[in-house]
């Protein structure tokens, strides 16, 4: 601090105190008291606290008979030597105010040394004086008794015990002494479980428990602290290995990134060598290191019901929700000794609640942490490329509210850092009106945000330690030895070689060409994609692969090869987690402009190489486009393509398209960059034919037992990695008539009030069904199982050359019926690579070739999924020598990913309720077959009963919000339930009209199409409102199935109003909205650029070219879905009759008993 007075009993304001600067007090003056500043109020006190020792002690040897002890046997005990004032090994002192755990001169253990009968003697006559103080009787025969009992069985035995009153007041008071703690004001209410008594490591995991228990108290956090047995000579600690009693793991990967908390690297890898084993999450609770009486640490998991956690999401930002982070509620520090009256608790796991910048700003924000700050940042549009846009202090702040928000929320006890500087002070002031003094360490007191509109800091402070002290300890791990006194040194020697191997590696890596795989996913296959990419490049490149929403994209401007792996969400738009990627392309694009301005800003003037891997189908007409856009930005920046795009159609072909192109990208890797020679290139590019990843794997199932009953959400949500959240169905509405062959239902959510699932018009709804009962039991009845279908299973996976068996993670422990119920595709049409797998299992050698035809013809497979649209429970029935393990489909069946739909509500008309449109998607697959197919989620949201449960989350799609600028018009184009999104636009418009000073709405129309108008024409009567209200302009509905009249589409109508259309898109610059198939959104483009052309009179080029800049510029949106192709729509329930609607007919008379059996028998 920048003022710092002393004075001595002279009262002279500049002597030279030599007490105070010299840690020897070589001089001999003694420092009376030290004069302390407020910079900001002006006030100042004098510390007299720190130059406190005792009093020579008076002690009885008979009640009645007072005797001095001699001052020779017990010296003046003055406050501990502080980090600031403790010699160094330089040549001068050095201040460790700063030093987390600073050194510890002379650290004993119980086995290498202990502490003299004098300094016992010493600090327990101090800590008696104290405490005989407190109580208002010092210097009693009570007090003179007491010190004579000590004295005695300090002299016969070398230590003493306390009382119990005698240790409550010792930990209280050691809390109130502890100079880093910003919390001492409650230091009082502190409650003690004296487990002095326990002996074994159980019973230490018992009494925890109880603490825990004691201190969660539903989220009323109450501070506690536990107390196990002292500190013994010739005896062993007891120690809590963990740091805090609660902590999530840390797990080291083979690149040096850590899954987890960074910080407990350590232990975790000590927690695995000792036996357990974790989830590999980023929040797993690692379970509690024990040790009794210095024998072997046990480690004892932690009951859930003890652990409360909060999951974080922000009061503004929704998708902070989505980032799936959480915290626990009890921070119980647990790895520091208490030492009073010369005794030393080793074991004294004690807690207080948080302050919210320990985990917003620490936790979180720390870079050897969590690290958030800048994926933080990045949604909120943040400029990271420097630091001058102070993006890490806005993150910051925004990661502190969302902290205490969600506390706050989640009613659980956590302090905001002013509102504990404030009571600090008050602490500060209180203990200088009580004890002339508060030891503060001014460097942990201020909080790490804010510093200086706290108050503390602008208050000096004076750092000394006093006794009863909470006192730093070397790790248990470092002092663990055996019973011949031999040093344990296995569980760190293992750390430390799996340091050394990771440093190797690290230089053998850098002397190969750096490579980075990006990838973008919805379903999660383009991350599979890029790793099995990955393990080939890895052989000759130092690989590093990463999600484009964690990627940095100003590090392009030092790439030199870069592999890209993306998916294609809804038109053309990049997946969730490309999302960022692709707008901080476009900034970097504006920024440092187009082609060969990256080598000008390159420092190594190197080339960037890149190639990109789309996936998709070409069930839509913006195939793969996303892919393509990256291509083109990359290529913008200046990058090199190494090959052309290649896309792969997941309706066929896209396992051989992923091998084309790894194999040219690698070919011409290696003639681009230095490969070693030791780089087998023939064996590699025979590898890129096989995905190899399950080629060295043995699998198994295994039963275990369940502590408790699941809780779907928590599972949905490990195996999605989103925040999931109930809903309830409170009501459902038939929308078609009864005279209708089709259903369409309005389905209304109850969300119960929470913010996680607040949206906007124009939103989507994330959905996760229950798959069909009896399709269900129709695969069960063909799996060759070895335990029964509601038998708890984990599946467990061994590489080769390994023995140990280890947890596959894509799921929980679960039945096979839930797993097939609750946690996998069954639905979707069988893949090539599935089906080639699935061969293997058929002991029928025709059938294993017709299977394998089927997986390896393209043009068969492709007319096989087109007309039949099999799942895996048509194929299993088809082919009946198949029986496949239960495991084969635990691990190989696709995840069962959410249903999207757009919210057909607005949140300020209907509070509380998500509506959603759903048509209900049932139908025959061949009236042979007789295999009947229903869409998983809208026939499950079907028969829900009302009151049931429905796990949901929100998907913000901002691209298809209404205009910013309200005054612009809008024409709505939708058929069938692509209505759905613009209810929310007519009820939020209609709501705004209604005010009492309504803005000025640009004009909006709507074109529907439907069916017939006795039948489909869905909320009819509310768009009629909405016509009358003047929310809708106008309402234009094409029927395709009037009778004696031809069919009509919105494109006809569209086509019909030429003029209108043309003034609103071109002439006022509004806004097009289209939602539905993708062939109507096809038609509707085409139809608007025949309109452009012959209104606008431009050519046909330019016209299409008016509509791409509309796209571009945000005025053209579009919210599409693949058609369903349906062989056949039941009429009623009963009628399978119909034949197929677009299937060639020459196929389908190959298909007999079976699908595809006749066919692939010619």
């Amino acid at each position: 601090m920048e003022k710092l007075e002393t004075s001595t009993q002279s009262n002279s304001k500049n002597s030279d105190i030599t007490g105070e600067h010299d840690p020897d007090n070589v001089s001999g003056k003694c420092a009376t008291y030290v004069r302390l500043y407020n910079h900001e109020t002006g006030k100042q006190f004098a510390d007299k606290l720190h130059t406190r020792g005792s009093k020579p002690a008076e002690i009885t040897a008979k009640p009645g008979q007072r005797k001095r002890v001699a001052t020779d046997d017990i010296p003046h005990v003055k406050p501990a030597k502080t980090p600031c004032t403790a010699k160094s090994s330089i040549k001068n002192s050095a201040c460790l105010a700063s030093v987390m755990r600073p050194p510890i001169p002379g650290y004993l253990t119980a086995e290498t040394g202990k502490r003299s009968k004098e300094e016992i003697l010493s600090q327990a006559t101090d800590f008696l004086q104290q405490y005989y103080e407190s109580i208002k009787k010092s210097d009693t025969e009570e007090h003179d008794a007491r010190l004579y009992e000590v004295c005695d069985s300090i002299c016969l035995t070398g230590t003493y015990e306390l009382t119990s009153d005698e240790l409550v007041f010792g930990a209280k008071t050691a809390w109130r002494n502890a100079p880093r703690c910003i919390g001492r004001i409650q230091w009082n209410n502190l409650e003690l479980f004296d487990c002095r008594d326990v002996t074994s490591a159980k019973q230490m995991f018992e009494a925890i428990c109880r603490h825990l228990e004691y201190a969660t108290n539903g989220g009323n956090i109450r501070s506690a602290i536990t107390l196990f047995r002292q500190r013994v000579h010739g005896k062993g600690d007891f120690r809590v290995w963990n740091s805090q009693l609660i902590r999530y793991a840390g797990y080291l990967q083979p690149d040096g990134s850590v899954i987890g908390d960074p910080v407990n690297v350590e232990f975790t890898q000590i927690c695995e060598e000792l036996g357990w084993s974790g989830e590999g999450g980023r929040f797993d609770v690692l379970p509690l290191l024990l040790q009794a009486d210095g024998r072997k640490p046990e480690w004892f998991e932690i009951p859930p019901e003890l652990i409360l956690e909060v999951d974080i999401a922000h009061p503004k930002y929704d998708w902070f929700a989505s980032l799936g982070l959480k915290w626990y509620g009890v921070p119980c520090v647990s790895d520091m000794q208490i030492d009073v009256g010369g005794i030393q608790f080793t074991a004294a796991p004690f807690n207080g609640w948080y302050m919210g910048t320990e985990v917003g700003a620490r936790n979180f924000g720390d870079t050897n942490r969590y690290n958030m700050l800048e994926t933080v940042a990045k949604h909120m549009g943040l400029d990271t490329s420097s630091n001058l846009t102070l993006w890490k202090d806005l993150a910051l702040i925004e990661t502190n509210i969302a902290v205490l928000h969600s506390y706050k929320e989640a009613k659980v006890t956590i302090t905001d850092h002013h509102a504990a500087a404030e009571s600090f002070m008050q602490h500060m002031d209180k203990e200088q009106r009580l004890r002339g003094g508060c030891p503060a360490d001014w460097v942990w007191i201020v909080p790490p945000v804010s510093g200086s509109l706290c108050p503390v800091y602008h208050q000096e402070m004076l750092s000394y330690q006093m006794k009863p002290a909470f006192l730093y300890q070397v790790e248990a791990w470092k002092t663990q030895s055996d019973k011949k006194g031999k040093r344990l040194t296995t569980v760190k020697v293992v750390a430390t070689a799996i340091r050394f191997l990771t440093r190797i590696m690290k230089l053998l890596l850098a002397s190969r060409p750096p490579l980075t795989i990006l990838y973008a996913t919805e379903t999660g296959k383009a991350e599979r994609f890029a790793h099995r990419i990955c393990d080939v490049f890895k052989t000759g490149f130092n690989v590093k692969v990463t999600c484009m929403e964690d990627y940095n994209t100003t590090d392009l401007l030092n790439e030199s090869f870069l592999l890209v792996v993306t998916s294609t969400f809804g038109n053309g738009e990049a997946p969730t987690n490309g999302e960022t990627f692709h707008r901080d392309m476009k900034r970097l694009i504006k920024e440092h402009g187009k082609n060969g301005n990256r080598n000008n800003n390159n420092a190594n003037n190197h080339d960037l190489w890149y190639s990109v891997f789309g996936l998709g189908s070409t069930a839509y007409p913006d195939f793969c486009e996303f892919a393509g856009t990256v291509d083109t930005m990359l290529n913008e920046v200046g990058g090199k393509r190494l090959t052309d795009v290649y896309k792969g159609d997941e309706l066929g072909g896209q396992e051989e398209a992923f091998q084309e192109w790894a194999r040219d990208v690698f070919k011409n890797a290696c003639d681009i960059f230095p490969i070693h020679r030791g780089v087998n290139r023939k064996a590699i590019l025979t590898m890129l034919g096989t995905d190899t990843s399950e080629m060295y794997k043995s699998y198994r199932i295994k039963p275990v037992t369940r502590q408790k009953e699941p809780d779907p959400l928590a599972e949905l949500e490990k195996i999605h990695d989103k925040k999931v959240f109930p809903c309830k169905v409170k009501d459902r509405k038939q929308l078609q008539s009864a005279t209708s062959s089709r259903s369409t239902i309005l389905v209304v959510l109850d969300t119960q009030g929470r913010t996680d699932l607040s949206y906007q018009p124009g939103d989507h709804v994330a959905v996760f069904p229950t798959n069909d009962k009896e399709l269900v039991h129709k695969i069960l009845s063909r799996l060759e199982l070895e335990y029964t279908p509601d038998t708890v299973l984990q599946l467990e996976m061994q590489t080769e050359g390994q023995q140990d068996w280890t947890k596959v993670k894509r799921m929980p422990p679960c039945t096979m019926q839930e797993a097939l119920s609750r946690y996998l595709d069954i639905t979707s049409p069988p893949t090539p690579d599935f089906l080639r797998m699935l061969a293997t299992y058929a002991t029928s050698s025709k059938e294993r070739d017709q299977i394998m035809l089927l997986g390896k013809a393209q043009s068969d497979y492709k007319t096989w999924i087109n007309t039949c649209h099999p799942n895996i429970g048509d194929v299993l029935i088809s082919f009946p020598s198949i029986r496949v393990p239960g495991w084969f489909l635990l691990d190989h069946l696709p995840i069962l990913n959410p249903r999207y739909y757009s919210i057909s509500s607005c949140p300020k008309v209907n509070p509380n309720e998500i509506h959603i449109t759903v048509a209900v998607v049932k139908y025959w697959t061949t009236a042979s077959l007789q295999s009947y197919h229903k869409g998983v989620c809208s026939t499950w949201l079907e028969e829900l009963d009302v009151g049931a449960a429905v796990p949901a989350y929100i998907k913000p799609a901002p691209s298809f919000y209404l205009p910013s600028d309200i005054r612009k018009p809008v024409i709505l184009i939708g058929n069938g339930t692509g209505i759905a999104p613009f209810r929310s636009f007519w009820q939020r418009r209609e709501l705004e009209a209604t005010c009492s000073n309504p803005p000025k709405f640009g004009k909006m129309t709507l074109v529907f199409g439907c069916r017939h108008p006795d039948i489909d024409d869905i909320y009819v009567e509310e768009t009629s409102r909405a016509e009358k209200n003047g929310a809708l302009l106008q309402v234009m509905t094409a029927y395709s199935r009037l009778h004696g009249k031809p069919k009509k589409y919105v494109q006809d109508m569209i086509k019909e109003n030429p003029k209108l259309i043309f003034k609103h898109i071109y002439e006022e610059e509004g806004h097009v909205y289209v939602c539905g198939d993708n062939l109507m959104a096809v038609d509707v483009r085409k139809t608007l650029v025949q309109i452009l052309g012959s209104k606008g009179r431009m050519t046909s080029q330019e016209a299409q070219d008016y509509i791409n800049n509309m796209r571009e510029s945000g005025r053209y949106h579009e919210d599409l879905f693949g058609v369903v192709n349906r062989l056949s729509e039941p009429k009623s329930n009963t009628n399978r009759g119909a034949t197929s609607t677009g299937s060639s007919n020459w196929f389908m008379d190959k298909i007999k008993s079976t699908f595809a059996y006749e066919y692939l028998s010619r």
